[in-house]
């Protein structure tokens, strides 16, 4: 039984005026009703605080910041929530009308549940058509999966957390990629169970940033979470070889993809 399920949901905005408005517009049509909004706004230069201060809603609250990078705002955001629950909103992303209340109704399952994911739909920069769909098909306790990067139980910031689960755990504000995994890596640390809705509960738009900016702070987010991953007793030796093989199997496949032989032969060849 859940006697307070206030949901915070935290959206980090830089120069986000091209979707911004339509992904606010997605919380406040939210089947499940009690939630509040974080906006935090990272230092925007475009109408993003225009669009933002024309909700009128109590239920959002509005933070600036100057511009210190996604990990930052939702950290100020976590710092600055009140619910027992919380999610993570992209600017540029739309929640479905269902997607916080299909998440509580698996909560109530049980109270070792501490992260409940969902079905997310990939589409176009204008939601017009769907690319691909992305599902979840692991239940348990999530660390090795995450760890191993099984992808059974990772798309992106889409989990959403019991408040218990996360203690004083942080986003590393020094990351722009993989900072989301990490996050979730650490609060799997201390145990407790990852389940899931069927149900579609994000509209994610691709292609929004360049695909080079994209994977050159991706092999940076990589290197910061092996990094990190080192320092974790749980984790073998064996275990973060593989990890290792497996990203950089992962980089060079991106690489190639985007015709960037160069980085690919450099991400091959490093150590």
């Amino acid at each position: 039984m859940i006697s307070n399920g206030k949901i915070s949901v935290i959206m980090p905005v830089y120069n986000a005026e091209q979707y911004l408005g339509e992904s606010i517009k997605s919380v406040l049509n939210q089947s499940w009703q009690d939630w509040e909004l974080i906006i935090v706004n990272d230092g925007s230069s475009d109408q993003s605080q225009s669009i933002i201060d024309s909700f009128k809603d109590e239920r959002i609250k509005r933070v600036n910041q100057d511009n210190q990078g996604v990990s930052s705002a939702r950290n100020k955001g976590m710092k600055l929530s009140e619910g027992n629950f919380l999610c993570f909103l992209d600017a540029d992303d739309v929640f479905t009308k269902d997607s916080l209340k299909s998440r509580m109704e698996i909560f109530k399952g049980s109270e070792e549940i501490m992260f409940v994911d969902g079905s997310v739909d990939v589409y176009d920069s204008q939601l017009n058509e769907l690319q691909k769909s992305w599902k979840p098909t692991f239940r348990g306790e999530p660390f090795e999966e995450l760890v191993n990067l099984s992808g059974k139980t990772f798309f992106g910031p889409t989990w959403m957390i019991r408040r218990s689960a996360i203690g004083g755990i942080q986003l590393n504000d020094s990351m722009s990629h993989a900072e989301d995994l990490l996050f979730y890596i650490e609060a799997a640390r201390n145990g407790g169970k990852y389940d899931f809705t069927e149900e579609v509960i994000l509209k994610y738009r691709s292609g929004n940033e360049s695909a080079m900016k994209n994977l050159k702070g991706l092999e940076k987010g990589y290197e910061i979470l092996i990094s990190e991953l080192s320092r974790m007793e749980e984790i073998s030796a064996s275990q973060l070889i593989a990890i290792k093989k497996k990203i950089k199997y992962m980089m060079v496949k991106a690489y190639l993809r985007d015709f960037d032989i160069f980085s690919a032969i450099s991400v091959y060849l490093n150590k």
